[in-house]
């Protein structure tokens, strides 16, 4: 084809782009968070997980149709993960694979509780594999497109014991005798 007294080359081939979404995990941070309630067979942790998300887009590019994807889903990312606070709602879940029933730490299991928040996102790649794009030479292999993101998503963890109940409290004040308590007959100090 010749416009303009000038060679154009054509694209690979007319077939549709595609894509996909890649996450995997890179990383984990426990930390245990403070106690409303010292009683409880319940210990929160917050549960970070380092994240990495690769947009990955393929295909010809015949009418651009794969470069106006790569624009367009390098904006939605953009804005979906720098610009937006992004809440995933009602994530909770039972982790089976966290029971040990009757072990001697009383850590009877571990729930993924609440809402998760996806937050500190980052790009930290893009480009196209194996060189496409880099030359003016005709190539008969489809574009390979890829944007890396990593992020942190996280999350409220609750580690599950098996408390024994309270049958009595004794309180030894110095100068006094002992002061015994039960939860069936509570006194004052």
């Amino acid at each position: 084809m010749r416009r303009f007294d000038v060679t154009s080359i054509m694209e690979p081939n007319n077939a549709m782009a595609r894509r996909s979404v890649r996450i995997a995990q890179t990383g984990m941070t426990l930390s245990q968070l403070s106690m409303n309630v010292p009683f409880t067979d319940r210990v929160p942790y917050e549960l970070l997980l380092r994240l990495q998300v690769t947009l990955r887009l393929s295909g010809g590019n015949a009418g651009d149709q794969l470069t106006h994807q790569i624009a367009e889903s390098g904006v939605l990312f953009h804005c979906r993960l720098r610009d937006d606070l992004v809440v995933l709602k009602d994530v909770a879940e039972v982790l089976p694979y966290l029971n040990e029933p009757g072990g001697e730490s009383g850590f009877t299991g571990a729930e993924i509780v609440g809402d998760a928040e996806l937050m500190d996102a980052k790009r930290v790649a893009s480009g196209y594999e194996h060189g496409a794009q880099n030359g003016f030479e005709p190539d008969g292999n489809l574009y390979v497109y890829n944007e890396v993101w990593t992020c942190t998503l996280a999350l409220t963890l609750h580690r599950l014991f098996d408390n024994p109940r309270l049958k009595m409290a004794v309180f030894t004040p110095d100068n006094d005798d002992p002061l015994v308590v039960t939860p069936k007959q509570p006194r004052e100090i």
